[in-house]
């Protein structure tokens, strides 16, 4: 009896951190870019400049944020994330695709939201918020192409694991990661001047309660970009800018 505890104990441990690989795997490794951004022509699809952490990154060699004094916060679409996606999200909250579709809908609102509160309130912020695209405004696009929410019921039974270890590799498997893809474009030429793309899971952290809620991981993951974009719209030359992979509150 004692042997085939130990057994089943060791099959859940395999199983977790086979899962926390594919997490991890998911986390890091880039999106396949859509017709978002290689439909612009001109546009290098694998760039990625040194001094921002998305997974690609491409600029015009002519733009300079100097010419603008205003930025249009476009309202982000949805419409290049895959149908059949909504399945990695299945849980308690998300039962079908339609549901899965409103969440996704209020989370890139709640990303436009984000962005230009993030580029008002930055401290060294030299962009006004347009109302509207205009001569001599930039105007930032955004397009979700990927999300996948928690599963707060599975993180909680993670936690209460009587298998030691299964808790911290499994959890990783039941957080969200999401992708964004982002143009920046001459609103008075209508060229586009920019690209960025990035996959992200939240930053890691000893105890995750984001997790607990099934919106609030995807959440933090578009705060976190949000503030990247206002520090890339007011950067020094020689600055460089970095995402953070630890967090220590749990939330």
């Amino acid at each position: 009896m004692h042997s085939k505890a130990i057994l089943v104990a060791a099959s859940l441990l395999l199983a977790a951190f086979c899962l926390a690989g594919c997490a991890t795997y998911r986390g890091m490794a880039s999106a396949d870019l859509t017709d978002f951004i290689t439909g612009v022509p001109g546009v290098d699809h694998n760039s990625k400049l040194e001094f921002l952490p998305f997974n690609h990154s491409w600029t015009n060699r002519a733009f300079s944020l100097k010419k603008y004094s205003s930025v249009y916060v476009a309202p982000v679409t949805t419409r290049f994330i895959k149908p059949g996606c909504w399945v990695n999200s299945m849980s308690a909250h998300i039962t079908s695709e339609k549901g899965y579709r409103a969440e996704v809908d209020e989370l890139a609102g709640y990303f436009r939201e984000q962005v230009a509160e993030s580029i008002r309130a930055y401290d060294k912020n030299s962009f006004k918020i347009a109302g509207a695209p205009g001569h001599g405004t930039l105007c930032l696009e955004l397009a979700l192409t990927e999300v996948v929410f928690s599963r707060p019921a599975a993180y909680a039974g993670s936690m209460a694991s009587p298998v030691p270890g299964t808790s911290s590799a499994v959890d990783a498997t039941l957080g969200s990661s999401v992708a964004f893809e982002l143009r920046l474009r001459d609103a008075g030429s209508g060229e586009v001047v920019f690209t960025a793309a990035d996959r992200r899971t939240p930053p890691a952290k000893v105890l995750d309660l984001n997790k607990l809620s099934f919106t609030s991981s995807a959440r933090e993951i578009c705060q976190e970009w949000a503030g990247l974009f206002a520090q890339f719209l007011n950067m020094d030359k020689q600055e460089t800018l970095r995402a953070r992979k630890f967090k220590v509150k749990p939330w």
